[in-house]
């Protein structure tokens, strides 16, 4: 469980006063010189021996021989955690209409040494589905780090990645185990029904703890919104060294990060972790994504419009990435190829759609022949239709391959990796030139 910051407990110990505690616990106050006197609601007191301290905002019981300071209060009162107590607090200074305690007025509260009821609003009924869970749990990460969570700014800022656009575009949160609080408990039938739906999505483990906690967190959101997955990146520093740092959803990889950038450019640049990717995006470049590790590319990456590719655009994709990678390794970039396993999609054997005449020339006929790309663009395909070469033969041409007195063309690199001379007509012949 992450450490809470020593100023972020001098800061709700400043902001909540004992005081006002003890007002709303029904306590009647009389001052005395510098201090305040009233019943202690922790012993059946008949005499005043509860004695605040408005100054230093301390309280002690001469009759229990009990005291502190803000939060030992509210452990004493409610019967919770000291990480518990924490949590109320913040609740009651972030939200003042908020009272942490009873506000009944009483001459003598009855204490609990161990509170089983939950002190803060449970956010769904327990006959919400999983999607409306999932969605809680994202907003309150999200909430968490940014109203609650000293410790995931302050290592968002050390990464240079403290960017509210990114925060607030991205939904990033932070997991710091106050989850719980807000949910029954599991002896109860509401509470083991909301548990047991997210120990299914995978947030809580059996063991009833967070499965990100002491992570930053990072949802992977779908185009309408919804969490497909879910990465945390554990920053607390009592990390045993077993503990995985990354961390993810239970089950196969699903979506992808930032999914504007797959429809709104031409362009992709990938990177293998969330954080690299965050660091291209707050220096502009929006065109970003990451995958899951070094071995976590999925299909869901060879989306468009949040719709998979053909079966051909990804095998060429991956085609492609592999032989990148393969590169890398032959260069001594990379000790081995993460994608040498990479499995690729079969190709179905279909016929192939042939086109007329008229259809060559309508497609031919769109190049700007005004501009160099469209002179270009124009030749290869004139090149195309002509010879019936392959794409990847096209890309393989070189100047000295193109013979214009016997209007041939030398394929060095054919299927089978076989060279061969083909023919092509005058017309290609002539754009090429040009």
């Amino acid at each position: 469980m992450s450490r809470i910051p020593d100023a972020e407990l001098a800061r709700l110990k400043r902001d909540l006063s004992i005081e006002q505690l003890a007002l709303a616990h029904g306590i009647v106050l009389k001052p005395s010189g510098k201090n305040l006197l009233g019943l202690c609601p922790f012993h059946d007191d008949h005499e005043p021996s509860l004695s605040i301290e408005p100054a230093q905002n301390l309280w002690h019981c001469f009759g229990c021989q009990q005291g502190g300071g803000v939060i030992d209060w509210v452990m004493k009162a409610e019967g919770v955690s000291f990480r518990h107590a924490v949590e109320l607090i913040r609740t009651a200074v972030v939200s003042p209409q908020l009272s942490v305690v009873s506000t009944t007025p009483t001459t003598q509260q009855r204490i609990v040494k161990h509170s089983r009821t939950t002190k803060l609003a449970v956010p769904l009924p327990g006959d919400a589905d999983a999607q409306q869970w999932t969605q809680v749990v994202m907003d309150d990460y999200h909430t968490t780090l940014t109203d609650r969570a000293p410790e995931g700014k302050a290592y968002l800022a050390n990464r240079g990645l403290l960017n509210n656009e990114l925060i607030t575009t991205f939904k990033l949160g932070f997991a710091n185990c106050t989850l719980g609080y807000r949910l029954p408990r599991m002896e109860t039938t509401e509470g083991a029904v909301i548990r047991g739906t997210l120990q299914q999505l995978g947030y809580l483990r059996p063991s009833g703890h967070e499965h990100l906690r002491g992570c930053l967190t990072v949802p992977i959101l779908d185009a309408d919104g919804h969490v497909t997955e879910m990465y945390g990146r554990r920053i607390t520093h009592g990390r045993t060294p077993e503990q995985p740092v990354h961390l993810y959803l239970p089950g196969p990889h699903k979506g992808v990060w930032n999914l504007a950038a797959f429809t709104n450019s031409s362009e992709l640049i990938l990177c293998e972790a969330a954080f690299d990717a965050m660091t291209f995006w707050v220096h502009g470049f929006r065109h970003v994504t990451f995958s899951y590790g070094v071995e976590g590319f999925t299909a869901d990456q060879l989306t468009v419009d949040g719709h998979p590719r053909s079966v051909h655009t990804q095998h060429t994709y991956l085609v492609t990435l592999r032989s990148f990678f393969h590169w890398l390794t032959k260069q001594h970039c990379l000790p081995s190829s993460p994608a040498s396993e990479l499995t690729l999609p079969k190709l179905g054997s279909t016929l192939p759609v042939v086109i007329t005449s008229s259809e060559a020339e309508q497609i031919l006929s769109q190049m700007d022949l005004t501009s160099p790309l469209g002179l270009r663009d124009r030749a290869m395909l004139e090149t195309f239709y002509s010879s019936g070469i392959r794409r990847a033969e096209l890309c393989g041409l070189l100047v000295q391959d193109v013979d214009v007195s016997r209007g041939t063309l030398f394929i060095r690199h054919g299927k089978g990796n076989k060279a061969r001379m083909v023919l092509i007509g005058e017309r290609a012949m002539e754009r090429g030139k040009v």
